[in-house]
């Protein structure tokens, strides 16, 4: 029989489908929808018609199917089908599969060989039968473009194309994407209405344990995004997230970066102008978190969460968590990382009151911004903020309560060498109380603290001037006392204080190692620290030059513990007189030994005293010895004590 004289017509029937097995038995599917079906094999239907000489054939005939991506030439694709057909009155029907992985998209052509009964051998049949797709698959084709109005969908909102998966397995996809380019998008979504709640990607997880959205860019170079949304809606969501479980820890977007480079989630403003946001985060709960940022590499310039705004008014990351109690953050950062940081904000604008990191709670007991740097060595940051602008802050903290224990700023750290709230004002011309001012913590409160220090065992606040600056500075620009020092909190007492009008008021005693008490005065050029002075004919004080001068009036003592008459601007020209206390003194064994307890008159050597003797004149006593002198001249302690 010469089979390839054989006419055969194919016809294809069935659209052959890319899934195998019956589905999973399901539970009663969620209002509005149906329940899922059993998947179609991969196999298909494939009819034709054999003759002999014209006539039709009855018989079962043994055919061998091999699928080809030539009409000619090329390659088998998957495996041959072998099969014994009946064969009725010319006409057969047979099941043909190639498995799912023999169509692609690509063309396919099917050969035939036949053997019938009383056929020497098996004929291959010519040509090879092109395999036409049922029109609608050729919607499924790559690059194929599906489009349309759906009103209703089987598995929630209405959507042009529905994937479900219903295995249990782990990692089970219900649509995943994959792209090899470095520049490539695994899933891209793209909303083009330009108002409404549209959104480029939307993922919803029903599982304690599940993600919305998840996407993995494998590419180890170039821009790849593991997922990449955008929208042109003025009320749309780029990207948007949705974890419904109300329970166990769930992410609506969960961002992770295991580069030492990396970011877990970053966001641009691109606009340089209104109050657009790099990444924005709400949370309803009274224990949640607006956004949470986790980056676990030990060591690099790692960020938990990294916002970026380019506008004037914009925010690198703005997080607002509106519940009116409990622990709740807008931004809550951390980072394990010796020199990572748990949140970091960079305002770049060099105008404007922008804001490199910008938090707000409502609540009487909520932090705008918290911070907490675990370490317990090294030089950790609960906060950590730069500004560049000339009217911005580095951190800036206001609470808006008037009520309750609030702050404007509050930091914590439990370090040994840690900052609970530390400032830089790096600008060297910076001048306090002038045009050109700079601080390195401002603390601004309308009822409450604007800086809060609290400390066990260190430093609640600690101020350092490397320079020729000021370590502490307070101002009061109405009644309110310039400094207050409290014992409390609990029955709190107000221990000392000075007034705005610089009166200073002590429940305590004055403790100094400083010696004696000295008025400012008129004096002589030349006279050294210790000299016997007495009051020149021109009013100014002079050292004593004649024994038992009457005019002797004290000691000069630059280190006392207590000047008057000081102002200021300082007074040019005026020395300090001891008066009265324990000052040292030049003293000369001119008139004998000097021992402790003798009465001292000014000596006939310039500057110093000598032992008074017995009856000295009135008025020419300084003082009473405190050492003792044998001879010649020296210093000793005088108690400064004119009779």
């Amino acid at each position: 029989m010469p089979s390839n004289r054989l006419p055969v017509i194919v016809t294809l029937a069935v659209l052959w489908f890319l899934s195998a097995g019956l589905g999973a038995a399901q539970g009663p599917p969620p209002p509005g929808t149906t329940a899922p079906q059993a998947a179609v094999s991969s196999a298909f239907t494939y009819q034709g018609e054999l003759k002999r000489d014209g006539s039709p054939i009855d018989a079962t005939c043994a055919m061998t199917f091999t699928l080809y991506d030539d009409a000619a030439a090329g390659s088998p694709v998957g495996s041959p089908v072998n099969a014994d057909v009946a064969v009725a009155d010319g006409l057969f029907t047979v099941a043909l599969d190639f498995g799912a992985d023999s169509f692609t998209g690509s063309a396919r052509w099917l050969e035939v060989a036949v053997r019938c009964p009383g056929d020497a051998g098996a004929s291959t049949l010519d040509p090879r039968q092109a395999l036409t797709a049922a029109p609608y698959a050729l919607s499924l084709q790559p690059g194929a473009v599906i489009s349309g109005t759906a009103f209703a969908a089987p598995l929630g909102r209405a959507a042009v194309l529905t994937a479900h998966n219903s295995a249990s397995l782990t990692a089970a996809a219900g649509l995943y994407g994959l792209s090899d380019s470095t520049a490539g998008y695994g899933v891209r979504g793209y909303a083009t209405a330009d108002s409404g709640e549209s959104y480029g990607v939307y993922g919803r997880s029903d599982s304690t344990a599940g993600y919305g959205v998840y996407g993995l860019a494998a590419a180890t170079s170039g821009a790849a995004n593991g997922v990449y949304g955008e929208s042109a809606s003025t009320a749309g969501r780029a990207v948007y997230g949705w974890a419904s479980a109300t329970s166990g820890t769930t992410y609506g977007v969960v961002g992770f970066a295991s580069s030492v480079e990396g970011y877990g989630v970053y966001g641009v403003g691109v606009t340089t102008t209104g109050e657009n946001c790099g990444v924005y985060g709400h949370s309803n709960s009274n224990a949640g978190r607006g956004v949470v940022g986790y980056a676990n590499a030990l060591s690099g310039s790692t960020y938990g969460v990294y916002g970026q705004s380019d506008s004037t008014a914009g925010r690198g990351v703005a997080g607002y968590a509106d519940a009116v109690s409990g622990f709740a953050y807008g931004v809550y950062g951390e980072s394990s990382s010796a020199d990572g940081r748990g949140v970091s904000g960079y305002a770049t604008a060099t105008s404007g009151t922008n804001f490199g990191v910008f938090g707000r709670a409502e609540s009487t007991h909520g932090r705008g911004v918290g911070g907490i740097a675990y370490a317990t060595s090294g030089e950790s940051y609960g906060l950590h903020g730069v500004s560049h602008s000339s009217e911005g802050r580095a951190v800036g903290g206001f609470a808006t309560a008037a009520t309750g224990t609030t702050y404007g700023v509050y930091g914590a750290s439990s370090s040994s060498q840690g900052r609970g709230v530390y400032g830089i004002a790096a600008d060297s011309s910076c001048v306090p109380g002038s045009a050109v001012y700079c601080a390195g913590v401002v603390g601004d409160s309308d009822a409450g603290v604007g800086t809060y220090g609290r400390s066990a065992s260190g430093v609640a606040l600690y101020a350092f001037v490397h320079g020729t600056g000021v370590a502490v500075r307070a101002e009061s620009q109405n009644q309110g006392n310039l400094i207050e020092a409290w014992q409390g909190p609990v029955s709190p007492d107000l221990r000392f204080y000075v007034s705005h009008d610089g009166n200073v008021y002590a429940d305590g005693t004055y403790h100094t190692p400083a010696p004696g008490f000295a008025q400012l005065l008129p004096g002589a050029a030349g006279l050294e620290a210790g000299d016997v002075l007495v009051v020149g004919a021109d009013g100014q004080l002079a050292r004593c030059s004649a024994a038992w001068q009457p005019t002797v009036v004290g000691v000069y003592a630059p280190q006392a513990a207590f000047v008057a008459g000081a102002a200021e601007e300082g007074t040019p020209g005026s020395v300090p007189l001891a008066v009265m206390g324990v000052v040292p003194a030049k003293v000369s064994a001119e008139n004998g030994p000097i021992a402790p307890g003798d009465l001292l008159v000014a000596a006939a050597v310039p500057g110093h005293a000598m032992a008074a003797g017995a009856n000295p004149p009135p008025g020419t006593v300084v003082g009473k010895a405190l050492g003792a002198l044998d001879r010649d001249t020296g210093i000793i302690l005088m108690l400064v004590m004119l009779h």
